[in-house]
């Protein structure tokens, strides 16, 4: 897959993780807002709604702190293949070698 693809996919997920966050931002602002208008003491505990809310958005946040870091990582390995001239079509220069990958020797270079 070339890099711009990639980058397209993580960028598209970026959003959806900043609009996700953003709305879970506002529901729980809102439900502050409605509890203060009841009534109910500031800096009471929780309830299970609010916290779920709260796990959801770090959850969204981690996600897109993930998604921001892979993106660099791309865009690193983008330069060293570049570096090493490989081509942008996705050519690598073990393609030629078919062993399959398996967590064991997913990270090392076969040898031929």
């Amino acid at each position: 897959m070339e890099l711009h693809h990639r980058i397209e996919l993580i960028d598209t997920l970026m959003e959806e993780t900043d609009q996700k966050t953003q709305s879970l931002h506002h529901a729980m602002h809102a439900k502050e807002r409605a509890e203060q208008t009841k009534g109910t003491s500031h800096g009471a505990p929780l309830t299970e709604e609010e916290q779920d809310l709260q796990h959801e958005q770090a959850l969204w946040e981690k996600a897109q702190m993930g998604l921001t870091e892979l993106r660099k990582v791309f865009e690193v390995l983008e330069q060293l293949e570049r570096a090493r001239g490989v081509s942008q079509s996705g050519a690598h220069p073990w393609n030629h070698v078919n062993v399959p990958i398996s967590s064991t020797n997913s990270c090392r270079k076969p040898t031929s």
